[in-house]
């Protein structure tokens, strides 16, 4: 099971193997696919380019960080629960 947030810059899915976890992030344009993010990509200092046309470069990190901690503050569960499954995990 994996748990998703909703930000301005896209849905975001925390993903584990039991070991590791990392996040998907999922093209705002399309919604066709979850891929991982470098972390130059996360940090803001590379652009997203995805098969539909988007072509854009965020501090996805920060965004992310920074909606979880406000809606947590307001005493709201910032994320969605998601049974679906990733890559047979």
């Amino acid at each position: 099971m994996s748990k998703i947030v909703t930000t301005k810059l896209g849905r975001f899915r925390a993903v584990t193997d039991g070991t590791n976890s990392w996040w998907l992030w999922e093209c705002p344009h399309c919604q066709s696919e979850w891929a991982q993010l470098s972390q130059e990509q996360m940090e803001g200092k590379l652009s997203v380019v995805h098969d539909c046309g988007y072509h854009e470069t965020h501090e996805f990190a920060k965004e992310l960080a920074t909606f979880i901690q406000a809606i947590s503050l307001f005493g709201e569960h910032p994320f969605q629960e998601d049974v679906e499954v990733i890559n047979g995990k």
